[in-house]
Parts: structure tokens; sequence; C-alpha cells
């Protein structure tokens, strides 16, 4: 949460976001450039005061967007993506698809973020792996067990690092090196499927 108020008070130009989150840790006397301890005049109670967290590139991934930069982010924001993009200096959105502005006009209540608010559109399908987007594909467990299970040795997770993320040139290999077809077949969701 605390990272979620610093990226908020870069979003509103605050000078600080205050927040319950920190008390009773160490955060504050570890990052007194970043947080301090402050009492509300009226109440007395404590707060910690989140400096701003300044972001010069955010980069998100959305379900669609046209070739102008409105974007839909399906079924709907959950994450902290939405943070990310008002703070940010200049945003870049990955989609699964580049769709026709005319898609976006009947149901504009459903655009997340209007063109003003991205700079650059790239359509990458499947770019959310090895974790989801609802409700096309789900995330990628086994990766996540492998990624587990290799994290307990250092020179078992440098080989898992390099030969499933850092070695593959392109985005195509990058998933071929992770299960390639089958895998997205099997975290594809059905269309029409539950969002569970």
């Amino acid at each position: 949460m605390l990272l979620v108020a610093r990226i908020q008070a870069a979003a509103r130009h605050l000078p600080f976001m205050p927040t319950r989150a920190g008390l009773g840790t160490d955060v504050l006397a570890l990052h007194p450039e970043t947080t301090r301890l402050e009492h509300d005049r009226v109440t007395g109670e404590p707060y910690v005061a989140a400096t701003p967290l300044p972001i010069d590139v955010a980069i998100v991934h959305a379900s669609a967007a046209d070739h102008l930069g409105h974007t839909r982010v399906d079924p709907r924001l959950v994450w902290m993506d939405g943070e990310l993009v008002n703070a940010a200096a200049t945003t870049i959105v990955t989609v699964e698809e580049v769709v026709a502005t005319e898609e976006f006009v009947p149901v504009q209540e459903r655009t997340t973020w209007p063109r003003f608010m991205v700079d650059a559109v790239v359509e990458v399908p499947w770019g959310a792996y090895p974790t989801s987007c609802v409700p096309r594909y789900t995330h990628h467990g086994s990766f996540y067990e492998d990624y587990q299970a290799a994290a307990r040795d250092p020179d078992t997770f440098s080989g898992f690092f390099a030969q499933r993320v850092l070695e593959p040139p392109t985005w195509v290999e990058f998933l071929t090196a992770n299960g390639g077809v089958q895998t997205l077949l099997d975290i594809r969701r059905p269309s029409g499927g539950s969002n569970e």
C-alpha cells in the first residue's frame, strides 16, 4: 500500500499521500527520504506521509486499443495499472489486439484510458504471459511452480532465468521456451467462460 500511496501522490502532483500502511513497522526508520510519521491536527491520529514516486515510463498490458491510443481493459481494471498510467510521464500500452476506432465509439464508457493518456500502442498477443489477461487467458501455474523450485538454489535459478526468460531473443521464442502452443492452449479461457 505504501507503493500505491507514493504512485497516487505522483499522479495527483501532491507533496505526499496519507496512508496508515507502514504504521508500526521499520519502514519509516529505514526510508525517511520517502516516508514520515505525521499526526492529524484534528483527531491526533497517526498516519504515514508517503512522498511521490516519479515514474518516467509506464508499460501496461490491456485487452485492446485502437491506433490512436484509446485503450480497453476487459472486463475491468483491477490492479494498480491505472495509478501507474496517471503518474507516468510516458505510457506505452501493449495489447492483445489493435482494433478499429469504431469499436470504441458505441461503448465509450468501456474505454479505460483515452488516447490523450497513451503515448504508444504495441500489439503483443499473449503479452501478459506468464500472468493472466482475463477473460482471454489465465496465469501459467507451472511457470510459477518452476520459478519457485528454481529459486531455492542460486545456480539452478540462474540457469532457469537464463533459459526461460533472458536468452529467448524474441517474444515468440520466449513463449516457445515456456511450452509454446501447448501452454497457450492450456491457459486459454473458453470464449464467454467464467472469470473465476
